[in-house]
């Protein structure tokens, strides 16, 4: 008897993730979080539901909770590379950039083929003026992944907090070329050549 009731808790426990992910991916966070929380009462240590709810409180902006959610699931399991991706990016919008570049780091120990981590620790390094450890971030982010447009994007507004415009031109021009219809990138690289 008592297998079964931890199966049927594990089954239901599947099917609520499964509605929580429809509705976060389709943009529903109230209704995400109601569903994280409900599998988080049944089961705690939920390492799947507490990162992801911890992340979508990160989307809605409640960083310090967003902190607690990503902080709770990092004691239960350790080695989540995109869990301490999340933490890094929920410390750098709360403005702790040592903090969060650590997060990053640890991230990229994990997982070595990060390209967000990096591309996010450049944001961090930027964040407190270490623009050669950025540039060498978002180029590293670019090197693994060639398509990661938002790297090339962050590439170029680095370059031009430097100064450097023509570079900045270059690296807008290459996230065009990735995906041409990008409109952040098309207004970065005309403020870029008017400079």
């Amino acid at each position: 008897m008592a297998e079964t009731s931890v199966s049927d808790a594990g089954t239901r426990i599947g099917g609520l993730m499964d509605d929580a992910l429809v509705q976060h991916r389709g943009g529903n966070l109230a209704g995400a979080e109601r569903i994280y929380a409900a599998v988080l009462e049944i089961d705690g240590g939920n390492v799947q539901a507490r990162t992801l709810l911890g992340t979508l409180q990160a989307q809605q902006s409640k960083f310090e909770d967003a902190e607690r959610s990503l902080s709770q699931s990092l004691k239960i399991e350790r080695r989540q590379p995109f869990a301490l991706n999340s933490l890094g990016n929920v410390l750098h919008a709360l403005k702790r950039h040592g903090e969060a570049i650590a997060r990053y780091e640890q991230a990229i120990a994990l997982k070595p083929d990060h390209a967000a981590a990096y591309s996010n620790r450049g944001n961090a390094l930027k964040a407190l003026d270490r623009h050669a450890d950025a540039l060498a971030s978002y180029d590293t982010a670019i090197a693994i992944d060639s398509s990661y447009v938002e790297a090339y994007v962050r590439r170029g507004d680095a370059l031009r907090e430097v100064k450097r415009h023509d570079d900045a031109v270059l690296s807008y021009e290459k996230g065009v070329g990735v995906r041409p219809h990008h409109a952040q990138r098309l207004f970065n690289r005309s403020t870029a050549l008017q400079e």
